[in-house]
């Protein structure tokens, strides 16, 4: 039996329409009035640097810009914004993470500290960065403000990213072999080179896929 020209001209729109709402589409679509874009970073005030978060090109200014301030990293858990990053204290920078602008100190600012990524899972708080041990930076991750030192500060490291996958911290970040930087990644701890140090790399960020 044939179909005729207009039923089947019908029937392949109706098939296209139901490919086109397929699964993975549903998936991956967001509402346009649920998306809310938050930025991290500072802005010279004239004399400072005010570490600052915009939401839809609206800044919060998370320090007073009576000292110099970054916010390197933003993350956001349900309706808590949390950002990474330092302040001067007058004599050295400390390692900061701000929850909906309420600063915590990971660092008591005897040494030199930076924070460089936030993550926050299941309301834990993990941060990466690096503080210096006097002599050599220390490559770090703290966890609800608690620090693990990635590097034994033999040489200088930095941490650059945090991700939390499950119970597996990820953190990438770059070690001083004596010549070169080696960029390096850790898994609760461990670290695996990504270079071999002949020529100088460094990490920017991580992420982690799963099942």
């Amino acid at each position: 039996m044939k179909i005729k020209t207009k039923n089947l001209t019908a029937f392949l729109f109706l098939v296209t329409l139901i490919l086109g709402c397929s699964k993975n589409d549903d998936e991956n679509s967001v509402p346009n009035q649920d998306i809310q874009i938050y930025v991290a970073g500072r802005e010279f005030n004239g004399t400072k640097d005010v570490a600052k978060i915009w939401k839809n090109g609206i800044a919060t200014e998370l320090t007073d810009g009576a000292q110099n301030a970054w916010a390197t990293s933003v993350f956001v858990s349900r309706s808590d914004v949390y950002a990474a990053g330092w302040e001067y204290n007058g004599t050295k920078y400390v390692a900061n993470v701000w929850k909906n602008g309420i600063v915590t100190h990971l660092t008591n600012g005897a040494q030199t500290a930076y924070a460089t990524s936030v993550y926050v899972l299941e309301g834990d708080v993990y941060v990466a960065g690096y503080e210096s041990n006097g002599t050599k930076n220390v490559a770090k991750v703290w966890k609800n403000g608690v620090a693990t030192d990635l590097t034994n500060g033999v040489e200088t490291a930095y941490a650059t990213s945090v991700y939390v996958l499950g119970s597996d911290v990820y953190v990438a970040g770059s070690q001083f072999n004596g010549t070169k930087y080696a960029a390096e990644v850790w898994k609760n701890g461990t670290v695996t080179h990504l270079t071999n140090g002949t020529y100088a790399a460094t990490t920017a960020s991580v992420f982690v896929s799963g099942i």
